[in-house]
């Protein structure tokens, strides 16, 4: 096999009964007191989990930039988009009655009309 052909095996591999064979085959070996099988089984299970947690890695960094080109990066960070986007983000509605609305802005005040 090229070197090609085994990281794409590797890739695309699932490993979850592997892992939970030498995983059983780790708990099993404390009852047997055997020291060399259960170092043996805890050592495939470490080989396994390294192996799974990079393929994990490669789907997750995949995942976040589909999130990220369907979303649209400002979306996600939740930035605002224009001045009046800001302005709206920074008061609060102090008094509402029909036809009137009073606003309340921290950043407004002590600020001198112009």
């Amino acid at each position: 096999m090229a070197k090609r052909d085994i990281k794409d095996f590797i890739k695309n591999t699932p490993l979850s009964v592997p892992m939970g064979l030498a995983a059983l085959g780790t708990a099993v070996s404390l009852w047997c007191a055997n020291k060399r099988i259960h170092a043996l089984c805890g050592m495939v299970w470490l080989g396994i989990s390294a192996v799974h947690t990079w393929q994990h890695c490669g789907k997750v960094k995949k995942d976040a930039a589909k999130v990220v080109e369907k979303m649209g990066i400002m979306d996600m960070l939740n930035l605002p988009q224009s001045k009046l986007d800001l302005f709206i983000r920074s008061v609060e509605v102090s008094s509402y009655i029909p036809g009137r609305v009073r606003l309340y802005s921290k950043s407004l005040m002590g600020n001198k009309g112009k």
